[in-house]
């Protein structure tokens, strides 16, 4: 090798070493690695986040599942009430008519005046009527209270739904703005984890706030409640006034036709 030949080589390693530094690859291999790693890290991050995201959302629902089946629970109940009362008003009313048809019965039984016998026929029916009436008024009242109560509980349900909606919403997108900042920029898992909890309480707040805005219970029941009690009362005093005036009447025809003593 002559010395040209030797200095041509050299030169050309040179160069070559300036083109293409080893140095240099081994930083920007190093760099590609510590970029997959740091992907690696924020895809797991946001995987973790979006796991949370969905335990919370699955907790709410099993919450909602179990207030409707509650609240199913309770209309059947009130509705098997409901049936139980009536049944035992109509038995108990049943009763009372059986008691007083009798006792027109054994009355009439020891008299022999056929006017007196009419009269006490014409109380009975007079009496039966008022009963009737009394009894028609009653179930009246109580069918308008079942179906304003009906009426007020679908009402709140219907606030109570909508707040609920509305928390399911504030979470879903809650989650959803969470998860596209984490894969889209990167951040530490523990604070993506707080900034959705406290996204989520700020919803759970606002759940709340409306519901305790909605009108109160008592306050929707108490005008029901009288307007039941104000017919109950109409009917009860309208039916004490047919009998007494009925047995005024009943009265006066049996001095009539009673004997003198």
């Amino acid at each position: 090798m002559n010395k040209r030949t030797f200095i041509l080589g050299v030169a050309a390693l040179i160069i070559f070493q300036l083109c293409f530094p080893t140095g240099v690859i081994g930083v920007e291999n190093k760099e590609n690695e510590n970029q997959a790693k740091v992907e690696q890290k924020i895809e797991k991050i946001c995987d973790t986040l979006e796991r949370l995201a969905d335990v919370m959302t699955k907790k709410f629902d099993e919450q909602r599942t179990r207030l409707d089946e509650k609240r199913r629970e309770q209309s059947t109940k009130l509705e098997v009430l409901r049936t139980r009362r009536n049944e035992k008003s109509d038995a108990e009313q049943a009763k009372y008519d059986e008691r007083y048809a009798t006792r027109i019965a054994l009355m009439s039984a020891k008299v022999d005046s056929e006017e007196i016998k009419a009269a006490l026929l014409e109380f009975q029916h007079v009496v039966k009527e008022a009963i009737d009436a009394r009894r028609l008024a009653f179930d009246t009242a109580l069918e308008n209270f079942h179906v304003a109560v009906d009426a007020a509980v679908d009402e709140r349900q219907a606030v109570v739904n909508t707040a609920a909606d509305k928390l399911q919403s504030a979470i879903d997108a809650a989650a959803t703005a969470a998860k596209e900042v984490c894969n889209e920029f990167g951040t530490d898992s523990e604070s993506s984890r707080e900034t959705l909890k406290a996204a989520i309480k700020i919803a759970r707040e606002q759940y709340r706030a409306d519901i305790k805005s909605a009108v109160p219970w008592s306050e929707i029941m108490k005008p029901i409640v009288e307007a039941k009690n104000t017919a109950l009362k109409t009917a009860q005093d309208v039916y004490k006034t047919a009998i007494e005036t009925a047995r005024i009447q009943l009265k006066t025809k049996l001095e009539n036709l009673l004997p003198k003593g």
